[in-house]
Formats: C-alpha cells, sequence, structure tokens
C-alpha cells in the first residue's frame, strides 16, 4: 500500500467475488469498534465477518468447500445460490441501507450490517437460495397513503355528484 498525501492507494492482485461466505463471525458493539477489527486484521475480510451489534452470532466450527453462484441481480433485488458444507455467513459487498431485507429459501431471515457497510445473512448447512429485496416501510407507508386518498377523492366525487342530482 502506498501514501499519497493523504491518500492510501492500495491493488487487489485478483477480483474479490460480489458475495461470499465465511465462517467466523465476531460483533462489534461500534463503528469504532468494528473499524478497528477490521484494521487490526484487514486480510481477513474473506476469512472472517465484523457485525454490528448487538446481535447473536456464532462463529460456524469447520470450513470446508463453499460455492456462492448468483442467480439474480437487480438494484431492488438480487439472490444467490449458496452451498456449503458447515453453514456460516453469506456476506454481499454491496451497500447495506435501512430497507434491505433477507431471506433464505424465501423464509425472512436476519439481515446483519457487516464490515461496517455490507450485508450478511446466516446460511446453514446444505444447499439454499438466498434473496436480498429492497422493501422499504416508507414505500408501502406512501403506498397505503395513496390508496386511502384515492378513496377519500372517489367518495367526495361520489357525494358531489348525489348532492347535485
Amino acid at each position: 500500500m502506498e501514501r499519497h498525501g493523504g491518500v492510501y492507494l492500495g491493488e487487489l492482485a485478483e477480483v474479490q467475488p460480489r458475495s461470499f461466505v465465511v465462517h467466523e463471525a465476531v460483533v462489534a458493539e461500534s463503528d469504532a469498534q468494528a473499524l478497528d477489527l477490521l484494521r487490526a486484521a484487514p486480510d481477513a475480510v474473506y476469512a472472517r465477518v465484523v457485525i454490528s451489534g448487538p446481535a447473536d452470532v456464532r462463529t460456524v466450527p469447520g470450513a470446508g468447500h463453499d460455492e456462492v453462484t448468483p442467480i439474480a441481480y437487480g438494484p431492488a433485488e438480487s439472490a444467490w445460490s449458496v452451498a456449503t458444507e458447515a453453514g456460516g455467513y453469506l456476506v454481499s459487498t454491496d451497500a447495506w441501507y435501512p430497507g434491505w431485507k433477507a431471506y433464505v429459501d424465501g423464509r425472512p431471515a436476519t439481515l446483519h450490517r457487516a464490515n461496517l457497510a455490507f450485508r450478511a445473512v446466516s446460511v446453514p448447512a446444505g444447499r439454499h437460495t438466498v434473496a436480498f429485496r429492497y422493501e422499504p416501510r416508507s414505500v408501502r407507508v406512501g403506498l397505503a397513503l395513496t390508496a386511502l386518498a384515492g378513496c377519500i377523492i372517489a367518495g367526495m366525487l361520489v357525494g358531489a355528484a348525489v348532492v347535485a342530482r
């Protein structure tokens, strides 16, 4: 890593995957603690995930052969086929942001903020489909308010038509 003024410049020796499985997880109670953990072992980022807490996470003993294959990828949803002998955490290097939800085999799963900026979800041993979907509550609230406003306007129009007769 080279320093140029106040900027550090580094080069990856090889392209890293967008999503991958790790077996070790640690919880950081603050962003500062997470940053310290990441700085202390920068090469461990593809072997360990730092989960922003509080969270109930555990290290999955053993490491076996893990396979992560993309099924679908879009701006509001991505899906991955994950095969892992021991189970672990699927880490997606897409940005964590409120409103993202995780599903394992179609069932809701806890989505963790991983390595300060990314997403992670626990995956049991075996072959599973993991999906990340952007489903912010604000969109559901907005749709409900729009439907309510539409009903009120329709009621007012019907009421006005009845009065006008």
